[in-house]
């Protein structure tokens, strides 16, 4: 982390974010002896004085603070929820739900304007 060129920068955030997880699992079976060595913690602590001091690109901040709410999260993602394909019944739920808002819509349009004098 002592070269802070934004290739760098962007090249560390895809790399932990691709093995950040798998890191810190095998960082656990370390010896505790060198436990310490193998921590992700102090890398993070740098990024985070990085993000800080505000001396890189918003779009590199950006990327960093990603990275540390990824390891706070547990490497869950939690803005890439990956879904497959509906099923059948949730396109004919969508479908309805749809059908009923139109419904809805088109009776409310329906109602008249009460007067003022009434």
């Amino acid at each position: 982390l002592n070269n802070m060129d934004e290739e760098s920068m962007e090249c560390l955030c895809r790399f932990l974010t691709t093995c950040g997880s798998k890191l810190e699992q095998d960082a656990i079976h370390v010896p505790p002896e060198f436990r310490e060595q193998a921590s992700l913690n102090k890398y993070f602590s740098r990024i985070q004085t990085i993000i800080d001091e505000r001396k890189t690109s918003s779009r590199v901040r950006f990327m960093l603070q990603d990275l540390v709410e990824l390891k706070a999260n547990k490497w869950v993602s939690l803005r890439r929820k990956e879904t497959g394909p509906k099923t059948i019944d949730e396109v004919h739920k969508e479908a309805k739900y749809e059908e009923l808002k139109i419904q809805l819509a088109d009776s409310q349009l329906d109602v008249p304007v009460a007067r003022r004098s009434e």
